[in-house]
């Protein structure tokens, strides 16, 4: 029951985590960018391996911007004044969600390519 118990907690935890990272802008912008993915998708039927790659890489790129929410969010509690070791911090971050969402546009121009040629 304790097991069930600390479960149930971790995603209430969780949950309340992605609603707080979903007020962020940009995390709006790449939910919307995915959900026309998957439209397109749809509507191209591609293969299932295709979605596979598609929903991964849509994934990593939502995954990075939560955690750059979070490193950011961090950030800003530990010092509330401008300091560039804390700008440093937060643009690495921020070079990661750029990193994985230029590899994911490139899977989805790799994807959707032979779609849209022929």
């Amino acid at each position: 029951m304790r097991l069930l118990g600390n479960m149930a907690n971790s995603f209430r935890c969780a949950g309340r985590g992605l609603w707080l990272a979903a007020r962020a802008r940009n995390l709006r912008i790449m939910v919307g960018v995915l959900l026309t993915v998957i439209l397109l998708a749809a509507v191209y039927d591609v293969s299932a391996t295709r979605w596979a790659v598609l929903l991964v890489s849509g994934s990593v790129v939502l995954a990075s911007e939560v955690l750059n929410t979070s490193i950011e969010a961090l950030a800003d509690y530990v010092q509330r004044e401008y300091d560039e070791e804390i700008r440093t911090i937060k643009d690495l971050a921020a070079g990661a969600v750029l990193l994985a969402a230029a590899l994911a546009a490139v899977i989805g121009v790799i994807v959707f390519w032979p779609y849209v040629v022929d």
